[in-house]
């Protein structure tokens, strides 16, 4: 899948910067972080949400379901996070907006991420 046009045209904005925590933690980075993070206005599509749980090996894992208005029976979409969370929070856009932008009502199915 190819990388969308307008977060690679942010990517010199990363330039120079060892890590995503340093892009976090270090202050003198907070304006490059903003710019990275701001989406222009772009509205990610209006779907319901909600919280839940599901087992783990070492306790409840926090999941959040996303749900057209309406439930047709179809198959759902599983999201997962590929790697540990070392900066950055579940309400950033990346991991919200990557679920809303699959079009849940489109195809009348949900999806947990």
């Amino acid at each position: 899948m190819p990388i969308h046009p307008v977060m690679a045209g942010k990517f010199p904005l990363l330039e120079g910067v060892s890590s995503i925590q340093e892009l976090f933690e270090n202050p003198t980075l907070a304006d490059r972080r903003q710019a990275f993070e701001d989406h222009g206005g772009f509205a990610p599509p209006m779907v319901t949400t909600r919280m839940d749980e599901a087992p783990g090996p070492h306790g409840p894992v926090p999941v959040r379901i996303y749900a057209p208005d309406s439930s047709s029976g179809a198959p759902c979409l599983v999201w997962m996070h590929g790697g540990g969370f070392i900066g950055g929070h579940l309400d950033m856009p990346e991991a919200d907006w990557v679920a809303r932008g699959r079009d849940p009502g489109r195809r009348g199915g949900g999806q947990a991420a």
